[in-house]
């Protein structure tokens, strides 16, 4: 039989080892824990989906009841969006209607639409003088008549004061019914105020009901899962006592199992220990001692012989660099010291040739001439080119800058064809259009109003095709 081979370890690597297999420990713990509260997680999440327990009763009822409010909820903010909306609407069309009455054109309307009604009254006033006249004219000649000549002469004032006296009770009764025109449009017009104001308040106490209603029914859910999560926290402590009293246990028949295998361990490193003493005290043992101590010793002097050179090279490249960075330095300096004497050179000459242009005797000038390029190739001989005429030697060519810009052509080609901006032009000119077909739906002397709409277009540039008016035919 062969010898067996046993593994010498350092104190360090032994106790390197045991806390690895403690740290697996620890870790297996961990996640045998998480594992138990994801099967308790899952297994609540299943009982409530059961019809025949408690949580599955109570998950119900929170589903019917949050899809009850999320409906309440999405019709209040339909209700409250539409009317939001129609109020936009509303305020956005009077605050047109407003600036467009202010303006010049709405000023014009606005006072063409007088203008016919004053007239269109004044037509009924002459009408209606001309039918009371006429009334009077055929009262005076059923009256002239049935009188003979003897009471002609005397009932002449009495009728005249009779005609009087009618007339003015005929005025009084036409004021009356004009009063009660204007009363009856006034009651009208407080009744409409007086039912809105009913129906905002109806609206309001509404809304308020459905919002107090809404509160009640958050209360109560939030009661409702406070029940739900109390019952659900006192289940959980139960089975984490349960669950500490069962790791309590294998901990302890864990102890007990350790302390078996660290006296079984500690009676095998005992006699690991001595089998190892009488290894080392062998001759073979000190032999192989020494010869590990003289390679240590050869491989760290290698070591230490590597550094030094590598600090001398480092420390040869570092004066180089500093050399090379002087260097650099220096011819910089050298620049702008070159730079600095030319522009002070040139400085020198300009103020020279500023006293010699005050004094008289030179002229400068600072603009610059751009020449076309000539026709023919300069680069030739002159010789060529004085010999009889120059186009028979040298080709035409036009001049650059003079052909026709096709680029530029082209994106005013493009520029035509895309959408013209928006503007709120086209509006307006709707908006007139709007309120002239009404004036001219109201007024019966349409003149007046197709003066203006004439004059808008003229200031306008439009006609019949571009702002078509209704009623203006």
């Amino acid at each position: 039989m062969g010898r067996k081979a046993y593994t010498v370890l350092h104190r360090s690597e032994w106790d390197r080892l045991h806390r690895r297999k403690d740290d697996k420990k620890q870790l297996l713990s961990n996640e045998r824990e998480a594992y138990f509260q994801r099967l308790v997680d899952i297994s609540q999440s299943w009982i409530k989906t059961w019809p025949d327990t408690v949580q599955g009763h109570i998950e119900k009822l929170n589903k019917e009841k949050k899809k009850h409010q999320q409906d309440d909820i999405a019709l209040v903010k339909a209700y409250l969006k539409k009317k939001k909306a129609e109020g936009t609407t509303a305020a956005i069309t009077k605050a047109k209607q407003k600036i467009f009455e202010g303006s010049c054109y709405g000023k014009q309307l606005t006072s063409a639409l007088l203008e016919s009604k004053t007239l269109e009254e004044r037509e009924l006033q002459i009408e209606y003088q001309k039918e009371i006249k006429q009334k009077f004219q055929d009262q005076e000649k059923e009256a002239l008549s049935k009188l003979n000549f003897n009471q002609c002469s005397f009932d002449l004032d009495k009728r005249d004061d009779e005609n009087k006296r009618k007339k003015k009770e005929m005025e009084i009764e036409l004021a009356k019914i004009n009063q009660s025109i204007y009363e009856m449009e006034i009651s009208k017009k407080n009744k409409e105020k007086l039912e809105q104001e009913e129906l905002d308040r109806k609206n309001a106490g509404l809304m308020q009901e459905l919002l107090d209603r809404e509160a009640r029914q958050e209360k109560e859910y939030e009661n409702l899962l406070r029940r739900d999560v109390e019952s659900y926290e006192g289940l959980q402590k139960i089975a984490k006592e349960r669950q500490m009293a069962r790791e309590k246990k294998e901990e302890e028949i864990a102890n007990a199992q350790r302390a078996e295998l660290d006296r079984k361990y500690s009676k095998i490193r005992r006699v690991m220990k001595d089998m190892h003493k009488d290894r080392q005290n062998t001759n073979s043992f000190k032999q192989n001692y020494e010869l590990i101590k003289e390679l240590q010793e050869k491989e760290e002097k290698r070591y230490n012989d590597f550094v030094e050179k590598a600090v001398k090279k480092l420390e040869v490249r570092t004066l180089e660099k500093e050399k090379q960075e002087t260097l650099k330095q220096k011819s910089e300096r050298d620049k702008r010291v070159m730079i600095s004497e030319q522009n002070k050179a040139e400085a020198d000459r300009a103020e020279l040739y500023r006293v010699i242009s005050k004094q008289g005797r030179c002229c400068a000038v600072d603009r610059q001439c751009i020449m076309p390029k000539s026709c023919y190739n300069r680069k030739k001989s002159p010789c060529s080119a004085i010999e009889g005429n120059v186009f028979t030697k040298y080709k035409m060519q036009p001049v650059t800058f003079l052909a026709p810009a096709k680029k530029f052509l082209q994106q005013l080609e493009a520029r035509k064809k895309q959408p013209s901006p928006w503007g709120a032009l086209h509006a307006t000119h709707a908006q007139f259009a709007r309120e002239a077909g009404r004036a001219l739906h109201e007024a019966r002397h349409k003149r007046f109003v197709k003066k203006v709409i004439d004059d808008y277009r003229k200031t306008n540039c439009l006609d019949a095709t571009s702002l078509p008016v209704p009623n203006y035919n």
